[in-house]
């Protein structure tokens, strides 16, 4: 998809020198992706192919796996991940599937009724839902 590589070469051409930047740009380089969740040790990314990878970025989180990616083959994820992306970035909201059975509802209901300062909300990016696996983690 012509869209993820644009916005992907946007951050690895992105001159900032700020923390976040930087790590930001490192985790684009090694997925081959466009990051989309990024939480503490763990980074999701969205590739081209619609694929998702999951890199490791915190040995202390990941068992020493600091650096390593994996394709994700969950379709459930994938599906999330692919939702996630596109509240982040307007312009993938086409690439959106139906919302997978084996999913959860989100407390926000996908409409950020928790969220008194109008940010999206902090568990589901107000899509509405979660994958189900993931309240077992």
């Amino acid at each position: 998809m012509e869209q993820i590589e644009k916005f992907r070469q946007d951050i690895l051409n992105s001159a900032s020198e700020a923390p976040h930047i930087v790590s930001l740009k490192e985790e684009t380089r090694l997925t081959g992706g466009l990051p989309i969740i990024r939480d503490m040790g763990r980074t999701w990314a969205l590739k081209a192919d619609l694929s998702v990878v999951l890199l490791y970025t915190d040995c202390w989180e990941s068992e020493n796996k600091s650096g390593f990616g994996e394709i994700i083959e969950d379709n459930v994820i994938r599906s999330f991940v692919i939702a996630y992306a596109a509240i982040d970035y307007p312009e993938l909201v086409s690439l959106v599937l139906e919302r997978p059975a084996n999913t959860t509802d989100c407390m926000c209901s996908g409409k950020d009724d928790l969220n008194i300062f109008g940010e999206t909300c902090k568990i589901c990016n107000s899509v509405g839902w979660i994958p189900s696996q993931w309240l077992s983690k």
